[in-house]
């Protein structure tokens, strides 16, 4: 008989070798996430997600400078998202309501 048969029960050693390799819960846990490709790619985005919020903050993005006479503008160069009426970036707000969120 041949042993490559892949139907064939396993000895006794060569289960114990197995069980003397082991895996931990979180690498169980890792290879699992792994496998799930729609998680891995929710996971990039949120981590996209996180890096433009907490980003804005480092490179000091004004959400609060009010410009009046600037009114509400739309979207340019200057203000990807345009102001709203008080002239605040809106882009600025979104990434600051982001931050907020993700800390929650």
């Amino acid at each position: 008989m041949s042993d490559a048969n892949p139907t064939a029960p396993a000895s006794a050693d060569q289960l114990l070798e197995q069980a003397e390799k082991g895996h931990s819960l979180w690498q169980d846990s890792w290879h699992r996430l792994a496998k799930n490709k729609l998680a891995v790619a929710s996971g990039i985005m949120l981590g996209v997600i996180a890096v433009f919020c907490f980003g804005a903050w480092v490179i000091g993005l004004d959400t609060t400078s009010q410009d009046l006479e600037m009114g509400a503008q739309p979207p340019s160069l200057d203000h990807w998202m345009g102001t709203d009426v008080l002239g605040r970036d809106v882009f600025a707000r979104v990434l600051f309501g982001g931050r907020i969120s993700l800390m929650v």
